[in-house]
């Protein structure tokens, strides 16, 4: 429900692309269907090397943009319809690994597994300054899809409620066993979050407001669509 409130209105902004890849096809794919974001996803379980392909295209589209960068200017912080600020959703990362393990390669060719995850590590540590930020979504951050490299990397950290308590400390650190047992009672909508310089927390998450929450994904659907349709509007 966090990410269809956050997407829902990032979708919204004409200087935001929103890129990235979802085995499902629910939060990414049929929703964006028609929009100028659906050219950047990659989703379902049949084809790895799409997804493959489509962090290569945006791992291309970086180090473009760095090339690029004017001259005394380390990072871009300035973003329009034309130079999008690019948000790059991994939803469910862990299950495209695990899918990847057993994908044929070519021969002499990494495993398909081992070219996502140098893929990632590039855009975690290298996609700030080239105006991509991640959105990593998974049930548990093992330390073999975030490991501490790309945990170190990803400064923002939500996590809402979980059965095992130490998949907490694993995300959070050490400091998380101080909310193991609050959190594992919390509500729905309520995380834990960790920013940097910010000590870590509790908060409610945002919702759309739709009539009630079996009504929340339909209602996710319609405002990518009016996102889209308002863009369609201002540009003609």
């Amino acid at each position: 429900m966090w990410c269809y409130s956050a997407l829902a209105q990032l979708a919204r902004l004409d200087d935001v692309l929103i890129a990235g890849s979802d085995l499902s096809g629910l939060l990414l794919g049929r929703p964006y269907v028609g929009t100028r974001h659906h050219e950047w996803q990659a989703t379902g379980s049949a084809d790895v090397e799409a997804h493959r392909d489509l962090l290569v295209r945006l791992v291309a589209e970086m180090d473009t943009r760095i090339r690029n960068l004017p001259p005394r200017r380390d990072k871009f912080t300035r973003f329009h319809a034309g130079f999008p600020l690019i948000v790059v959703v991994l939803e469910e990362f862990a299950g495209l690994l695990r899918l990847a393990s057993t994908a044929p390669v070519e021969k002499g060719q990494p495993k398909m597994r081992e070219q996502l995850l140098a893929l990632y590590g590039r855009l975690v540590s290298e996609g700030h300054k080239a105006g991509l930020r991640l959105m990593v979504v998974t049930q548990r951050a093992d330390a073999t899809v975030v490991g501490g490299f790309e945990r170190g990397q990803l400064g923002l950290r939500i996590s809402f409620r979980l059965d095992d308590p130490e998949a907490l400390v694993m995300l959070h650190g050490q400091s998380a066993r101080d909310h193991l047992e609050e959190h594992q009672l919390a509500p729905p909508g309520v995380a834990l979050v960790q920013a940097p310089a910010r000590p870590l927390g509790r908060v409610r998450g945002p919702r759309l407001m739709g009539p009630s929450e079996d009504a929340d994904y339909a209602r996710y659907w319609d405002e990518i669509a009016d996102g889209a349709a308002r863009l369609h509007e201002v540009a003609a």
